[in-house]
């Protein structure tokens, strides 16, 4: 028995290492597992982050220009005063304010003659600066809000104690390794875990199924494009150690293009720390929030996610009886793998008896629980059987669908007789 075991891994193992062989020889491999994430990732990735700080340098030689209609304007001294104290924000004299904003030399006009019920802000959408400064009136809005309410609490007499307490709410929410936090500092770390939990979702996934799909072609469909699959059947080892040899290899390249990802992308990493110091405290908050064990099971997890993906698509180009043919199918499994992700971001989603037995869906959740420190070891043992039950069971489907019946011209071993009337076999 042991020996026979041996001869089968042996078999997988140079069925899995042909096949490794021929995958490196297609283009289309080359380019998804390692030329797209190790040149064009971080190429794109390092332009973004330049464009930013390009427009960060905008802001400050460029300002975006607001203007207030002179009519209730002594209603809002709480809004103008938070607009003038801002860097990025200039407030511009006009005798005709909702004109110059039309012919575009003002971003931002502001009407506080209904104040204090209501205050409009009318804004440019022609402008390019449309967002930043939708984002940036909106903060003004909120500060001089806290400023006027604190002005009326001290106005109406109101006990020391209250307009404290009010402080407290408004400027700390909370606590960072025990210690009280500025805002800033909450903020940072709210988006650190957001950060990181949308990375290791949405690009994690995303690389495993773009890292899969075309090993899983070079493996199964060109056995149809190159009519080589019944040379195939001739082959002397066991039908499913083709088929697992196959598997691995797409699990294999699937891992590579994954760690030449992750590669790329620290390198991304180390450039923007170096560039953009928010960043460099934002990622210095997210690592305090992981241990070697998080880390560790955040690895199972992208394993169980990358044996998955890659039975989904062995399965998926198994049955393809084309390239074309398989390309399409694929489109629609990373829609589908690509989309859970962003499904578990939202409130009341989290890893329980009943997700952990949906395939795709738990692995993210398992992540997701392990970020936010709240897994559970039954919820985890589930998912991790349910995946590879699924893994097997698509392994074994993809065998079936691949070698399906018999070539005509090939008679089975077990039907193989001696004729009676010539003595010939």
């Amino acid at each position: 028995m042991f020996s026979g075991i041996i001869d089968r891994l042996n078999d997988i193992c140079i069925v899995a290492g042909k096949e490794l062989r021929h995958c490196f020889r297609d283009s289309h491999v080359l380019i998804y597992t390692v030329f797209v994430p190790l040149i064009l990732y971080p190429v794109s990735l390092v332009s973004l982050s330049e464009y930013s700080l390009w427009r960060e340098g905008l802001a400050e030689t460029r300002p975006i220009h607001v203007a207030f209609e002179k009519d209730g304007l002594d209603k809002i001294p709480e809004f103008v005063a938070a607009v003038k104290e801002a860097k990025r924000l200039k407030v511009v004299e006009s005798d005709n304010p909702i004109g110059d904003l039309q012919q575009g030399k003002l971003e931002c006009v502001v009407d506080g003659s209904k104040a204090p019920e209501s205050i409009k802000i009318i804004l440019n959408q022609a402008s390019d600066r449309f967002l930043e400064t939708k984002v940036a009136m909106a903060t003004k809005t909120f500060e001089a809000r806290g400023k006027a309410m604190r002005k009326a609490l001290e106005e109406a007499g109101c006990e020391t104690k209250v307009i404290r307490v009010f402080d407290i709410v408004t400027t700390s929410v909370g606590t960072i390794g025990g210690r009280k936090a500025k805002l800033q500092d909450m903020e940072l770390t709210a988006f650190s875990t957001t950060m990181v939990l949308v990375a290791f979702y949405g690009y994690t996934m995303l690389i495993i199924t773009v890292g899969a799909v075309y090993p899983a072609l070079a493996s199964f469909t060109e056995e149809f494009e190159k009519r080589t699959k019944n040379t195939t059947y001739m082959l002397p080892v066991e039908r499913s150690s083709v088929v697992i040899g196959k598997f691995s290899a797409v699990v294999m390249l699937t891992l590579l293009s994954g760690m030449v990802n992750f590669f790329s992308m620290g390198l991304v990493a180390v450039y923007f720390t170096w560039k953009l110091d928010w960043l460099r405290r934002t990622l210095a908050l997210a690592l305090k929030q992981y241990s070697l064990g998080n880390v560790i099971l955040l690895l199972v997890v992208f394993l169980l996610s990358t044996l998955l993906v890659a039975a989904i698509y062995s399965l998926m180009a198994a049955n393809a009886k084309s390239f074309k043919e398989a390309q399409n199918a694929s489109s629609l499994i990373l829609v589908g793998i690509t989309i859970l992700p962003m499904v578990a971001l939202l409130p009341g989603w989290q890893l329980n008896e009943l997700t952990a037995l949906v395939p795709i869906l738990n692995m993210v959740l398992a992540a997701k629980a392990i970020v936010t420190d709240s897994l559970g070891s039954f919820e985890m043992i589930c998912a991790s059987m349910e995946t590879i039950a699924v893994t097997a069971v698509l392994v074994y489907l993809s065998q079936v669908v691949f070698w399906g019946r018999e070539p005509a011209d090939r008679v089975p071993e077990d039907k193989l007789a001696t004729n009676p009337s010539t003595g010939e076999g």
